[in-house]
């Protein structure tokens, strides 16, 4: 569509109209043409016309605001882009892009240039929301076709945002103003509400960015210093993993790609790598694969987690297969990344005998063998506790590494990810398969395994 024609639908009162009009007016832009209605229900019948390319609507009509008049098109199938205004600045912006609005606008912004951008933007949004699912259909022939083509578009849309917000958190952690404050909030508002639509489009399940990335530091889990090598070709990823790390007391060496990755493994010792899967020159899994083979020789084991954007299946598998230990979204929250840290890296004794390990982590003091765990696992997941789950999630899956049972610890990876997805059913069947795993290996003549 040329933004020189475009159809606008205002909802609101006379002065809104005027007030609107003389903007657009000003634009100077041929085949700009308003509409005019100012009540909920004549607003409606001119939707229902189809006659429209965007809808303006006040936040205060006659019998419903414009919250609910968003909600119910949307809830009708209009197609059309929304923008909310109101007088009452940007306290109402994270409720109008909740409801599904594309921008909220005070009055004070129904100005002409920031009027007229915001309309294209509008507009521009719009048309990918709806131009990416008939790429799907027109573009991809079978159902794994589909399924990489929402992997790399989730994957593309989602680092930047992820990106975006982890900036965000980084600028709050230093002195800001009130009004600095006030437009960090707008602008975080509106990159979640961006991650909202990015599922929308993609239909998938919302992973949701959380706003404490980059919290203060966690103190519930008592770490050591340990040394991490992340590798992720997005700088600004980097600069957010690397400050929350370092803020909590760990070493980092940051690279951009996976054959650094591999150079600095071979160079150095690490305690744990977070390695972003989609890399240029060299990707994740492979350079994992590359670690893995080296470590044949060596007789050591580095825990790999896996860094990305989604959580597909494909991308699980060749986490599994590359020989990872983990898995992490990049959009994790601080005590997550920690807690997994401390979870996948071998305890170690500092000068005063205390260990690092999580504190209520399971200990070789209470009986650490993989049935006493795994008994465990079950009793956590009985009563719903994720968070001793997710340590005897991870405590099971070293000992099956420890006593070389990698199948083992493959699906103890699945049940945690499954555990955090809600998915109970598929809980339930792993559980049984990892009790039957365990009972086969107990039968072996000389088998025992304990951590310490």
């Amino acid at each position: 569509m040329n933004f020189t024609s475009i159809k606008v639908l205002l909802v609101g009162t006379e002065d809104d109209c005027n007030l609107i009009r003389n903007a657009l007016h000003a634009v100077d832009a041929p085949g700009l043409d308003l509409d005019w209605v100012c009540t909920f229900s004549e607003g409606q019948a001119s939707l229902a016309a189809k006659q429209h390319d965007i809808c303006l609507v006040d936040y205060s009509l006659d019998a419903k605001t414009g919250v609910e008049f968003v909600q119910d098109a949307i809830k009708e199938g209009r197609a059309l882009p929304f923008i909310i205004f109101s007088s009452r600045n940007g306290s109402l912006m994270a409720e109008a892009l909740n409801a599904g609005a594309m921008d909220y606008l005070s009055r004070d912004e129904l100005q002409p240039a920031i009027l007229w951008r915001a309309l294209r933007y509008a507009i521009d949004r719009n048309k990918i929301a709806k131009h990416i699912p008939l790429a799907f259909t027109e573009s991809a022939d079978t159902n794994n076709n589909k399924a990489r083509l929402i992997a790399q578009l989730s994957h593309e849309m989602r680092t930047p945002m992820n990106g975006v917000v982890g900036m965000l958190d980084l600028l709050e952690d230093t002195e800001l103003t009130m009004k600095q404050k006030e437009y960090l909030a707008h602008a975080r508002t509106a990159a979640n509400s961006m991650i909202s639509m990015i599922d929308r489009v993609l239909d998938v399940t919302p992973n949701g960015i959380q706003p404490d990335l980059l919290e203060k530091p966690v103190k519930s889990v008592n770490q050591g210093c340990y040394k991490v090598l992340l590798a992720d070709d997005s700088k600004v990823t980097r600069k957010v993993f690397a400050h929350l790390l370092e803020k909590n007391g760990h070493r980092v060496v940051a690279v951009g790609d996976g054959y650094e990755a591999v150079s600095c493994y071979m160079k150095e010792p690490f305690d744990i790598i977070l390695m972003d899967l989609q890399m240029p020159k060299m990707n994740g899994q492979n350079a994992a694969k590359l670690i893995r083979n080296n470590e044949l020789s060596t007789k050591t084991h580095t825990p790999i987690l896996a860094l990305t954007a989604t959580e597909s299946s494909e991308d699980i598998d060749q986490c599994l297969q590359a020989g990872m230990d983990g898995y992490l979204h990049k959009n994790v929250t601080a005590s997550e990344l920690l807690t997994a840290l401390a979870g996948y890296v071998k305890p170690s004794a500092d000068l005063s005998g205390k260990s690092d390990s999580p504190e209520g982590a399971v200990s070789p003091g209470d009986g650490s063998d993989l049935e006493t765990v795994l008994a465990r696992l079950v009793d956590a997941f009985q009563q719903r506790d994720e968070g001793l789950f997710e340590k005897c999630s991870f405590r099971l899956k070293a000992l099956a590494l420890q006593a070389d049972m990698s199948h083992l610890a493959d699906e103890a990876f699945r049940i945690q990810l499954a555990f955090r997805r809600g998915d109970m059913k598929k809980v339930t069947m792993l559980l049984t398969s990892l009790n039957n795993i365990v009972k086969a290996k107990k039968t072996e003549k000389g088998f025992k395994i304990d951590m310490h």
